[in-house]
C-alpha cells in the first residue's frame, strides 16, 4: 500500500510542471494577442520589452515541452526554475517598460492586469508541491514587484493618496502599490501552507494502517500551528476572510451520485463581506456526503454529515476548515479507486468519530465542533447517526414530521470529556425525507421590533416549520428567515430515500390533477394560486417533471430569475436533453450575471440547434460579456449567415468591431 500511495503521490509531482507548462503557452498566446491589440499605445521601449519577455518565455516553455517528449516528463528542477523564471521575466519587463516618462512609467504599476498575473505564478505554483518554490515565488515577487515601484518614483511618479490625482497620469497611490506587495506575500503564504497541509495529509495516507496515533499528532499540531498563525492576522480585514472563504469552499463537497439516496445541501454563513466587487461569506458550518462500498457484497452505503465549528467568522472557519479536510481525506482513504471497506459500517463510524475527536482534542479546548453524520443503506434504508452535541435530526413521513434520535451519541469533537459512543440504528421508508441542521435552524431572534434581543427557546419550530413547507428545503430556508433574524450560520441537509413517484402510484395521479389545477388558474391570471398548487404537485411527485418546468416559466415571467433557474434546474436534472429549458435557463443566468454559467447553457442549446438564431445572439452577447470577444465574433458570424439584417446583430457587430474584433 506505501508503495503504491508513493507513486500517485510521484505521479502527482510529475504532472504539475506539464500543466504549468500548458497554461504558460497559454497565456503567452494572451500576452501577444494583448501586444498587439495595444501596440500603438506604447512605446517602443515598452514593446521590445514586451516582446523580449514573451519571447524568453516561450522559448524555456518549448524548452519543457521537448523535455516531456523526449523523457516523457519535465524535471523537477526544470519545472521549479521556469516558475520563479516567471517572476522574474515578469518583473524586469515591468522595470524596463517603467523607464520612461512619469505618465507611462505610472501607468505600468497601476495595471491590474500585470499585478494579476503575478498572482497566478504564485498560485500555480502550488501544482509542483514544493512549499520552498512557493516561498521563493513570494519573495521574487515581492522583491521584483518592489523594485519597479522603487523605479518609478525615480522616473518622478508622484505618490498621493489625492482622490483626484491618483487616477491621473503620473501619480500612483501609496496604498495601492502597499497592499499589492501585502497580498502577494500573503498568497505565497496561504499558498505555501496549502502545500505544507497536503503532504502531510499524504503521509498520513502513506503510513495509517501502522503509525496513526503518532500521525494525527503530526498533522494536528501542524494544522493548530497554522490556525494559530491563521487567528494572528487582521480578522477584520475582508481580504483575510475572502482568502479563508477560497480555502473552505472546496471542501463542502456533495459527492454522493447514489439512484436511492438523494442529498441538498443549504449553507448560509452568517459573515458577509464583499472583497473588491466580490460578495462572498464566512463561517464554521459545513456539509459533505460521499458514497462508500461496505463488506464482500459490495454494499452501498450513503455517507452525510453536518458540522458546526465554534466560534465565529474566521475562527469557526478555521474549525471548518480542519474538519473539512479531515474528513475529505477520511473519504478519500476509504472510497478511491473502488475500494472496499473490510471493517463493519458501525465500526467505521466508530473509527472515524476516533479519528476526528482526536484531531480536535490537540487544541485543547479552543477549538471544538459539533457534528452529526451516518450512513444510510442505499437497498434497504438502514440509517447509522452518529451524533456528537448537534441538533437532532428531522424525519418527514406521510405529510408529518417528527424527531429522529433524539438523543445525543457523544460529545463535541474536541471535548475533553471522555464517554461510551452510542450509534442509533433506525430505517427509512421510500418517500421518506430526514433533515439535518445546524444552531441556526433554532437560534432565531423573534422580537418583534427588530431591536431588542428575544431568542427562539421552542426547539419544535423547525419540526413545524418542515411540516408546514411539506419538505421542500428551499421553503423551509424562506420561513426560518421569516421567523426573524437568524443569529447564527445555517446550514441544512435534505436526505430524500427512494422518492421517485411511480405514474401508477395515487400520489403521482394527485400529482397531476393538481398541474391541471394550476394551469386552470393561470388562464384565470391567479397567479399564486397557481404556484401554491404546482409546488404541491412537486412535493407529491419529484419526478414529474411538468410541474417544475412550469414553475419556472412562472418566475422567469415574472422576473425572478433566481427561483426561476432554481426550478428549471430540477427539471434538468431531470430531462437534460430539453434544448428549450437549456435556452430558458441561459437567459435566467445572463440576468443573474452569471454569464459563464449562461454561456455553458446556451452552448448545450447550439449541440443539437445550431442554426437556432435567438440562441446565438445569446450566446455571442455572453461571451462579449466575459470580455471573451473572438468566441463572441465567431458565434456572431454564424448568426450573421442566418439574418445579417437582424437588428440585435448589427449592434453585437457594431460593438465587437470597436473592439477590434
Amino acid at each position: 500500500m506505501e508503495e503504491k500511495k508513493e507513486l500517485i503521490t510521484e505521479r502527482i509531482i510529475a504532472s504539475g510542471p506539464l500543466t504549468i507548462n500548458r497554461i504558460r503557452f497559454g497565456l503567452a498566446g494572451l500576452f501577444l494577442l494583448s501586444l498587439a491589440a495595444a501596440w500603438t499605445q506604447s512605446s517602443a521601449v515598452q514593446n521590445a520589452a514586451y516582446l523580449i519577455g514573451t519571447g524568453s518565455m516561450l522559448g524555456y516553455a518549448y524548452y519543457n515541452h521537448y523535455c516531456n517528449k523526449k523523457y516523457g516528463k519535465i524535471p523537477s528542477m526544470v519545472g521549479k526554475v521556469s516558475v520563479l523564471a516567471d517572476i522574474t521575466i515578469l518583473s524586469v519587463v515591468m522595470f524596463v517598460a517603467s523607464w520612461t516618462d512619469r505618465n507611462m512609467a505610472s501607468g505600468v504599476i497601476r495595471q491590474i492586469i500585470l499585478y494579476a498575473i503575478n498572482m497566478i505564478f504564485i498560485v500555480y505554483s502550488v501544482l509542483l508541491l514544493s512549499p520552498t518554490v512557493a516561498k521563493l515565488s513570494g519573495i521574487f515577487s515581492v522583491v521584483g514587484q518592489g523594485l519597479v515601484i522603487l523605479n518609478t518614483i525615480f522616473r518622478g511618479v508622484e505618490f498621493t493618496e489625492d482622490e483626484l490625482k491618483v487616477i491621473s497620469p503620473g501619480y500612483a497611490s501609496i496604498s495601492e502599490q502597499s497592499l499589492k506587495l501585502v497580498f502577494l506575500a500573503v498568497v505565497s503564504y496561504i499558498t505555501r501552507s496549502v502545500i505544507l497541509i497536503f503532504r502531510r495529509i499524504g503521509a498520513v495516507e502513506e503510513e495509517y494502517a501502522n503509525t496513526l496515533e503518532q500521525k494525527v499528532d503530526e498533522r494536528t499540531m501542524e494544522v493548530t500551528k497554522r490556525m494559530e498563525e491563521i487567528q494572528a492576522l487582521k480578522v477584520q480585514q475582508d481580504g483575510d476572510y475572502y482568502l479563508t472563504s477560497l480555502l473552505s469552499k472546496p471542501l463542502m463537497t456533495n459527492w454522493n451520485t447514489s439512484q436511492d439516496v438523494s442529498t441538498i445541501f443549504y449553507i448560509e454563513q452568517k459573515k458577509k463581506f464583499t472583497f473588491k466587487n466580490r460578495e462572498s461569506e464566512l463561517g464554521g458550518d459545513i456539509c459533505i456526503s460521499g458514497n462508500l462500498l461496505f463488506g464482500t457484497e459490495k454494499e452501498k452505503w450513503t455517507f452525510f454529515l453536518n458540522g458546526d465549528a465554534m466560534g465565529k467568522s474566521l475562527q469557526g472557519a478555521g474549525g471548518a476548515i480542519v474538519l473539512g479536510t479531515a474528513v475529505n481525506n477520511i473519504l478519500t482513504r476509504s472510497a478511491s479507486h473502488g475500494k472496499v471497506i473490510e471493517a463493519d459500517p458501525q465500526t467505521w463510524m466508530l473509527q472515524t468519530h476516533r479519528e476526528l475527536d482526536e484531531i480536535f482534542r490537540t487544541f485543547d479546548g479552543t477549538m471544538m465542533a459539533s457534528a452529526i453524520f451516518g450512513l444510510i443503506h442505499d437497498k434497504t434504508g438502514k440509517i447509522l447517526i452518529l451524533n456528537a452535541e448537534h441538533p437532532w435530526p428531522v424525519l418527514f413521513r406521510d405529510d408529518r414530521s417528527s424527531f429522529l434520535a433524539p438523543e445525543l451519541s457523544a460529545w463535541k469533537l474536541g471535548s475533553p470529556f471522555g464517554a461510551n459512543i452510542k450509534i442509533h440504528e433506525s430505517y427509512l421508508q421510500p418517500g421518506d425525507v430526514l433533515f439535518l441542521g445546524s444552531d441556526g435552524r433554532d437560534d432565531i431572534n423573534i422580537s418583534l421590533d427588530g431591536i431588542n434581543w428575544k431568542m427562539n427557546e421552542d426547539e419544535h419550530l423547525f419540526v413545524r416549520i418542515v411540516e408546514d413547507s411539506k419538505g421542500d428545503l428551499d421553503m423551509i430556508a424562506g420561513k426560518l428567515h421569516g421567523v426573524g433574524a437568524i443569529a447564527d450560520d445555517l446550514s441544512l441537509i435534505r436526505i430524500g430515500y427512494k422518492e421517485l413517484i411511480d405514474p401508477e402510484h395515487p400520489k403521482y395521479n394527485e400529482a397531476v390533477a393538481k398541474y391541471n389545477q394550476a394551469k386552470q388558474h393561470l388562464t384565470k391570471k391567479e397567479v399564486p394560486i397557481a404556484l401554491e398548487l404546482l409546488e404541491l404537485s412537486w412535493n407529491l411527485a419529484p419526478n414529474f417533471k411538468e410541474s417544475a418546468r412550469l414553475i419556472g416559466q412562472i418566475y422567469y415571467d415574472k422576473k425572478e430569475f433566481s427561483k426561476a433557474s432554481k426550478w428549471l434546474e430540477r427539471y434538468l436534472n431531470l430531462d437534460p436533453e430539453s434544448r428549450n429549458i437549456w435556452f430558458l435557463l441561459s437567459l435566467c443566468y445572463k440576468h443573474l450575471k452569471e454569464f459563464q454559467r449562461a454561456a455553458d447553457a446556451a452552448e448545450k442549446v447550439r449541440e443539437t440547434q445550431p442554426h437556432r438564431l435567438a440562441n446565438l445572439i445569446n450566446l455571442s452577447d455572453n461571451y462579449r460579456l466575459l470580455n471573451k470577444f473572438e468566441d463572441a465574433r465567431s458565434v456572431l458570424e454564424k448568426a450573421k449567415e442566418l439574418d445579417g439584417e437582424s437588428a440585435l446583430v448589427g449592434k453585437l457587430d457594431e460593438y465587437l468591431k470597436s473592439k477590434g474584433f
